[in-house]
């Protein structure tokens, strides 16, 4: 994630005395290179519409949307880099000195662990989508087909006429631009993931504190209070950080899953493309589940803290207020919303993968039709 972060120029500092200026002019560059991308791709679109394969067109489109999300994610991260700043550094604080005890580093290590691997599994994936994209349409040019460029674009001139040092140097370029974008894919993904898993891990910690709390000694009610403040309020950073990126994730998904999908069914003599295609489809799928996944570890962690502390030894206590305004606190869930309309969760995934395939149904109704 931080090799992500850093790639898309979106790893925060801790003051703007940090941010040096050959940072500034890297982030310039990378916010440049992607804008490009996709002005590139919409211009190939307005085009050609019309004259070339309707699956160009979709592939064209598909890229368009997919860097216009790493418009947006850039936009977010550095618009929100305070806020991003706190969620690391309460990460890096919990991993070293909030949680000494074994039981909470254990509890901290095993519900984290999930988070690191997806992480890494998603990471990969995107990698060989980058791979898959940057490498096939040169395969494709070296026996006999139109050429293209791997993330698409026209640049006012025909890239079937151009000579071969122009076109491999337009090619290399439009390769690197395409890896920025992928970047901030990876880097947003993935630090969405962490961060909200690590919220419900914190949850976690302050759950197995009330399986022991005694409630008639006031330091351990102090305690487990606090940490139950602290787990709420780097829950709601991430929410700020990542509200906006969950809101255009949930919206732009549909189109790209259905398309992806429509695309992988017209390619199946292709297997080239179709390879392609389904390294897209699988990443696009993915990238929907970790965001909805990470949104519903939290929200059930959180709930649960009312469960735990109404379960805990509170009979006999002298104050029994605390745990009637924890349990009150605990029934309002924390969680990441998209845009603040509706909540990520697993049900809001399957919503999501439910839309994608009735519109997909209805595109090969047509085709077939």
């Amino acid at each position: 994630m931080k090799s992500a972060l850093r790639m898309c120029a979106c790893w925060p500092s801790a003051s703007p005395a940090d941010d040096t200026l050959p940072a500034k002019f890297y982030r310039i560059l990378v916010n440049v290179c992607v804008t490009f991308v996709c002005l590139g791709g919409a211009h190939e679109i307005l085009a050609f519409w019309g004259q070339v394969d309707m699956n160009e067109t979709i592939e064209c489109s598909l890229v368009v949307s997919a860097f216009n999300m790493a418009v947006i994610r850039l936009i977010v991260f550095n618009h929100n880099t305070k806020e991003m700043f706190q969620v690391l550094d309460t990460m890096r604080q919990d991993w070293t000195v909030n949680y000494t005890s074994a039981e909470d580093r254990a509890v901290l290590r095993n519900r984290c662990r999930l988070s690191f691997k997806l992480a890494k599994i998603f990471i990969s994936s995107v990698v060989i989508t980058w791979a898959l994209f940057s490498a096939m349409p040169y395969v494709e040019a070296l026996h006999g087909h139109r050429r293209i460029l791997p993330f698409r674009g026209y640049y006012f001139f025909d890239l079937d006429t151009a000579s071969s040092p122009v076109y491999l140097g337009v090619y290399v370029i439009n390769v690197t631009l395409g890896a920025f974008g992928c970047s901030t894919i990876a880097a947003a993904t993935s630090f969405s993931l962490i961060a909200t898993i690590h919220a419900s891990a914190k949850f976690a910690v302050v759950k197995k504190k009330f399986e022991t709390i005694d409630w008639n000694e006031p330091e351990q009610v102090k305690t487990c209070v606090q940490d139950h403040q602290n787990s709420i309020k780097y829950a709601e950073n991430v929410e700020t950080v990542i509200n906006v990126l969950a809101l255009g994730q949930f919206l732009v998904s549909t189109g790209l899953l259905c398309f992806a999908g429509f695309q992988v069914t017209t390619m199946m003599k292709d297997h080239g493309r179709l390879m392609k295609y389904s390294s897209f489809l699988q990443a696009a799928i993915m990238e929907l589940f970790i965001f909805s996944l990470g949104g519903q570890l939290m929200q059930t962690e959180s709930l649960d803290i009312a469960e735990h502390a109404y379960n805990s030894q509170w009979i006999g206590c002298t104050k029994s207020i605390n745990i009637r305004m924890i349990i009150m606190r605990s029934r309002k869930a924390c969680t990441i919303t998209a845009g603040k309309f509706y909540d990520m969760s697993l049900e809001s995934f399957l919503k999501v993968l439910s839309s994608s395939f009735s519109y997909f149904t209805v595109l090969i109704t047509v085709k077939d039709g």
